[in-house]
């Protein structure tokens, strides 16, 4: 009965300790992002895992990941109440910066385009400057996130464990 406990306890803290991880992740100011488009090859391949870390200010030449103002209100990130669509992330490279009525506003445009971005970016769309980078890794990611593979991915294992435990625990 002691061994049970103290196995289930350990299994607790496990969970914690990587749950407390992956929050300590999210809101120290990195993003994770899926490349889905081409635009920004040869530097970033489609399927390619990303991770974005905030900047006070993001210099020419840097791959940043932003809302698409085309689909979010200027005054907040949030969708665009006129649009039915969600925010848009893109991410391409700063090739001009300027400031208008006060505001830093960037241009980008994806390595692959011939033509720059149709839309000025404000600093406050940008989500991060692109810190890490994992070929391919995006696929696998993608995958797990659609619904039915969240739950056999997740539930069913820690549904079997619980049921081995359970067992265990009655004989």
């Amino acid at each position: 009965m002691k061994l049970v406990i103290s196995s289930i306890f350990t299994e607790i803290m496990i969970a914690l300790i990587f749950l407390s991880a992956g929050y300590l992740f999210l809101y120290s100011g990195y993003r994770i992002f899926v490349i889905t488009s081409g635009s920004m090859l040869p530097a970033l391949k489609p399927g390619s895992l990303i991770i974005t870390k905030v900047q006070s200010i993001y210099s020419l030449g840097q791959v940043v990941a932003f809302y698409h103002s085309a689909v979010i209100s200027s005054r907040s990130l949030k969708p665009n109440p006129s649009t039915n669509s969600k925010p848009i992330i893109i991410t391409h490279r700063i090739i001009a910066s300027t400031v208008k009525n006060g505001q830093l506003i960037y241009q980008t445009k994806g390595d692959a385009n011939a033509q720059v971005d149709d839309q000025e970016i404000l600093a406050t769309q940008v989500l991060g400057k692109v810190w890490l980078v994992f070929p391919d890794l995006g696929f696998v990611v993608s995958w797990i996130y659609q619904r039915l593979n969240l739950v056999i991915l997740f539930f069913l294992p820690v549904g079997l464990i619980i049921i081995v435990k359970l067992i265990i625990f009655l004989t």
